[in-house]
C-alpha cells in the first residue's frame, strides 16, 4: 500500500495567509476561491485555511472534494481575531524573534502560543521605539 504524506501544521505558511488574505481580499465581494501562496500546493494552503478557520481567524471555508481530494475551496477575510492576530505578528524582526524563542524553548507552537510571545515581542519594540 502507498503511504500517504502527513501533513504538519506550518506557521510560517499560517502567517503567509493571512498576509495574503490581507492583500486579496475586496470588501463585498465574499470569498476567495482557491488562494495561492507560492511554494505551497493547493491541498496544503486548503487544509491551513481550514485550520485557520478552526481558529476563528478567518470568516468562511468550503471545500468542493473529488476522488478523495480537494478540488477546490473558498475563504472569507480575515475575522477580527484574525487581523488582531496578523498585528501581533506582521513585523518580520518580531516574528523571527518570536519563532527563534519558541523553538529554543521547547514551546507548542500554537496560535495562542505565538500571539502571546509575540506580544512580548511587540512590547518590547514599543518601549524602544518611545524611549
Amino acid at each position: 500500500p502507498t503511504r500517504k504524506n502527513k501533513m504538519k501544521r506550518d506557521m510560517e505558511l499560517i502567517r503567509k495567509i493571512l498576509f495574503t488574505i490581507e492583500d486579496q481580499y475586496h470588501p463585498g465581494e465574499g470569498q476567495i476561491q482557491c488562494l495561492k501562496v507560492e511554494g505551497y500546493d493547493l491541498k496544503t494552503i486548503a487544509e491551513h485555511c481550514n485550520l485557520l478557520f478552526q481558529q476563528g481567524l478567518i470568516t468562511n471555508y468550503i471545500a468542493s472534494w473529488g476522488d478523495d481530494t480537494i478540488q477546490t475551496f473558498l475563504i472569507g477575510n480575515l475575522s477580527s481575531r484574525g487581523y488582531d492576530y496578523l498585528e501581533l505578528i506582521r513585523n518580520d524582526q518580531v516574528w523571527q524573534k518570536t519563532t527563534d524563542e519558541i523553538k529554543n524553548k521547547k514551546l507548542p507552537q500554537t496560535i495562542e502560543e505565538i500571539a502571546r510571545v509575540a506580544g512580548i515581542f511587540t512590547g518590547q519594540v514599543i518601549k524602544e521605539l518611545n524611549s
